[in-house]
């Protein structure tokens, strides 16, 4: 018999022609990153929560986004000076969760310590749904704009997050956190 029934989170076994589903502990389906829990992403492509790899930097920022007139900018700096290991950088992943009635509205940067400017997020007027609850893998040396194997922690140089509302006053939000997950050399 066929089994499959596309969960990724069972296993699934033809036992005497009938069909046994088990689920596998500490697994959860998803479509987005609110079905997942924290220090979790969505893995949209198979369905399934997967942890995020590196130690977390994540600032709780509860502040408005786009309630004025003109464009609207909340920056979140991160320092990554007290995470422990060694300085070099091996991997990134950004993950900002925020209300937003017209989501394509929102603009998300980051520059990293030695100055890189990097839009992980681009503004689209086309994308009218609500929320961002979305986790940017940033690779390092295999993506453009970041740096190649380059410090994760320079003295006076925070991690920099800018979230711009590119159309202030039309549709409002609120930005509730953003979480950087760095990897250094000496992770496992």
């Amino acid at each position: 018999c066929l089994c499959d029934n596309d969960n990724p989170c069972t296993t699934d076994a033809c036992v005497d022609s009938i069909c046994a589903h088990t689920a596998l502990p500490g697994c959860a389906t998803c479509l987005t990153d609110l079905d997942c829990a924290a220090d979790q992403a969505c893995a949209v492509e198979v369905g399934q929560c997967l942890p995020i790899p590196g130690q977390r930097l994540t600032a709780k920022v509860a502040a408005e986004l786009g309630v004025g007139t003109g464009t609207d900018i909340v920056t979140v700096t991160l320092d990554a000076c007290p995470i422990a290991g060694t300085n070099e950088l091996t991997g990134a992943t950004l993950a900002v969760r925020l209300t937003h009635q017209w989501r394509g509205q929102v603009e998300i940067t980051l520059q990293d310590p030695g100055g890189t400017l990097r839009v992980v997020r681009a503004a689209d007027p086309t994308d009218g749904a609500d929320d961002v609850a979305e986790t940017y893998d940033l690779g390092v040396s295999s993506q453009e704009g970041m740096p190649s194997a380059g410090p994760l922690c320079v003295p006076g140089q925070p991690w920099i997050v800018t979230i711009t509302d590119t159309l202030a006053g039309a549709h409002g939000g609120y930005v509730d956190s953003v979480s950087l997950y760095l990897v250094s050399a000496s992770d496992p």
